[in-house]
């Protein structure tokens, strides 16, 4: 005995469904590789912030700035999906004008 049939769903509305899963698989998966990234970077107990900076080099500006990009990319796509406290370092830093991140 059936007790309940769920409703047809029209071709659109099906599309609409796929599409607004995939958006929220979408910002999981970035909100994710954010939070690694950042951990990675501030939160390492391999490494310090001060080491990764010198490999980095000259590049440390141009990878704080494709950060920057993903964090405000997640916030268009699901203005709920982070804080930004959740990704603002607890060490103070500066880029200077070669491009590189000096740990204070």
């Amino acid at each position: 005995m059936i007790l309940f049939t769920p409703p047809r769903l029209t071709p659109a509305q099906e599309a609409l469904e796929t599409m607004q899963q995939l958006n929220t698989s979408i910002v999981t998966e970035l909100v994710q590789k954010a939070t690694t990234a950042f951990e990675l970077f501030w939160k390492n107990d391999r490494v310090t912030p001060q080491e990764i900076a010198k490999e980095l080099g000259t590049n440390g500006q141009l990878a704080f700035n494709r950060f920057t990009l993903l964090l405000q990319a997640i916030t268009m796509l699901d203005p709920t999906a982070i804080s930004s406290e959740d990704f603002t370092p607890t060490i103070n830093y500066s880029i200077d004008d070669t491009g590189t991140i000096n740990i204070e």
